[in-house]
C-alpha cells in the first residue's frame, strides 16, 4: 500500500507537471478572461457614473412645470403681416392675441400665453451683456451676459415659473409706457445680493430698463449645453425684435396629446394656411437631457455585453480545464480528497483570473473617473458605493459561470476514471 500511494504521489506530480505545461499552452486564454473581467468592469463602472449623473439632472429643479404643458410654434412671416414696426405693432400683436383668445377658449385650458422661446430649448439663444448702475466691474472680470427672452402677460404663471420679488408683465407695458425688464434669480443672487433690485436699473444694449420683478431660477438651455449667463425678460408688447415666429405656451387639464390636436384643430379653423409645430414640455425636456442619456443607454448595452463574454469566457476555459485535469481529480479523490477540496481546487483558479480582471478594471476605471470628474460637476465620479456594487455584481457572475464545471469536477466516477 506504501508503494502505492508513493507512486500515485510521484504520478500526481508528474501530472502537474503535464498540467503546468498545458496551462502555459492556454495562457492567452487567461488573458482574454482576465481582459473581459476588466473591460466589463471598467463599462460596469462608466454606466454607473452615467446613471447616477443622469438621475441628478433629472432630480435638478428647471424652474418650470412639464406637466400638462404644450408649446405652439406659429410663423409670422412678413410678405402676410408686413414689415416695419407699425406693421409689428397693429397686425402681430392683434393676430398673437386672437390665438390666445382662441386657445383659452378652449376647453381643458387652464392657461396660455407667448413667448420668442420654449424653456430648456435651443431656440433663439443669443446672448448680450448688460451692465448694473450700481455695480462696478473689477479688472478682468468678464461682463454679464443674458439671454433675451420676450414674453406675454401671464408666461410665468402658464409655465409655472414663479415671480420671487415684484410683478409680472402687464397689458399695459408697451411702446408708450417705462422700458421695464424682469431679471432671473441668479442675476439678482450674483450682482445685488442684500439689495432690493425691484426699482432699480440696468443698461442693456444702451437702453436704460427699470426692474420691475424677479423669476425663479429656469433651465434656459438644454443640459448638453454650458450654462454662460443670465437671463432678461422682456414684455412682448414693447420691443419689435423677435417677430418672425410666436411660441405659444399652454397649461392643459387632461391628456396633454389629445389636447395638442384640438387646439391645433381650433387655430387652423382660424387660418388654414398657419403652419404649426406643436410639442409637449415633457418631449423638450426629453431632448433636452438626450445627450445625458444615450451615452449611458449605449454604455449599459456594451458592458452588459462585456460581462456577458467575460462570464461565457471563464465559464469555457474552467469547462476546458476540468476536462483535461479529469484523470488527475479522480485519482486525488482515490486517495481521499473530498469533493469539497475539487471545488475549492477549481474555484480558486478561476478565482485568481476574476482578481486579476477586478484589480486591472478597478485602475483603469479609477483612472477614467478622475478625467471625467470636472465634465459632471453635479457628482462625484469616484463614489465609493458605485464600484462596491459593481465589483460585486461582476464576482457574482463569475462565480456563476465557474460553479457549473467545478460541479462536474465533484461528480467524476473515482472507478471508471482510474481504468483509464
Amino acid at each position: 500500500i506504501s508503494i502505492l500511494r508513493r507512486e500515485l504521489m510521484d504520478f500526481l506530480k508528474a501530472g502537474n507537471r503535464t498540467m503546468a505545461g498545458s496551462i502555459s499552452k492556454h495562457r492567452l486564454h487567461a488573458v482574454f478572461v482576465i481582459s473581459q473581467v476588466s473591460l466589463s468592469v471598467i463599462l460596469l463602472i462608466t454606466a454607473g457614473v452615467l446613471v447616477r449623473n443622469l438621475n441628478a439632472v433629472l432630480q435638478k429643479d428647471v424652474g418650470f412645470q412639464r406637466e400638462g404643458r404644450i408649446a405652439f410654434k406659429i410663423p409670422q412671416p412678413s410678405y402676410r403681416f408686413g414689415e416695419g414696426d407699425n406693421a409689428y405693432q397693429y397686425e402681430v400683436l392683434p393676430f398673437q392675441e386672437r390665438v390666445l383668445e382662441r386657445i383659452r377658449s378652449q376647453p381643458g385650458v387652464i392657461g396660455a400665453s407667448a413667448s420668442n422661446r420654449v424653456p430648456i430649448s435651443g431656440d433663439n439663444l443669443s446672448y448680450r451683456d448688460f451692465a448694473m448702475h450700481h455695480y462696478e466691474y473689477a479688472n478682468g472680470e468678464p461682463r454679464a451676459n443674458a439671454l433675451r427672452v420676450i414674453t406675454l402677460p401671464g408666461y410665468f404663471e402658464t409655465v409655472g415659473t414663479k415671480i420671487l420679488f415684484g410683478r409680472d408683465f402687464q397689458n399695459t407695458d408697451t411702446f408708450d409706457s417705462e422700458p421695464i425688464v424682469i431679471i432671473s434669480q441668479n442675476t439678482m443672487e450674483r450682482y445685488y445680493q442684500d439689495l432690493d433690485p425691484v426699482g432699480m436699473s440696468i443698461n442693456f444694449r444702451g437702453k436704460d430698463l427699470k426692474i420691475v420683478g424677479v423669476a425663479e431660477q429656469v433651465q434656459d438651455k438644454p443640459f448638453f449645453l454650458e450654462s454662460d449667463g443670465y437671463t432678461l425678460y422682456f414684455p412682448f408688447k414693447a420691443v419689435t425684435h423677435e417677430r418672425g415666429l410666436t411660441n405659444y405656451v399652454v397649461h392643459v387639464n387632461g391628456d396633454p396629446v389629445q389636447q395638442m390636436a384640438n387646439i391645433e384643430r381650433a387655430i387652423l379653423d382660424m387660418d388654414p394656411k398657419l403652419s404649426i409645430k406643436s410639442v409637449t414640455f415633457d418631449d423638450v425636456y426629453d431632448l433636452a437631457t438626450f445627450a445625458q442619456k444615450l451615452p449611458m443607454v449605449v454604455t449599459v448595452i456594451f458592458s452588459s455585453i462585456a460581462l456577458f463574454l467575460s462570464g461565457l469566457g471563464l465559464y469555457g476555459l474552467i469547462s476546458f480545464t476540468v476536462a483535461e485535469r479529469t484523470k488527475e481529480y479522480g485519482i486525488r479523490m482515490a486517495l481521499g480528497a473530498g469533493r469539497g477540496n475539487i471545488l475549492k481546487r477549481v474555484i480558486g483558479g478561476s478565482g485568481r483570473l476574476i482578481g486579476w480582471g477586478l484589480v486591472v478594471g478597478l485602475v483603469v476605471s479609477i483612472t477614467l473617473c478622475v478625467q471625467i470628474n470636472p465634465m459632471l460637476s453635479d457628482i462625484n465620479t469616484v463614489h465609493p458605493t458605485t464600484f462596491v456594487m459593481v465589483i460585486g455584481f461582476v464576482i457574482a457572475i463569475c462565480v456563476f459561470a465557474s460553479f457549473f464545471p467545478a460541479q462536474r469536477a465533484t461528480r467524476i466516477n473515482i472507478t471508471e476514471t482510474l481504468q483509464y
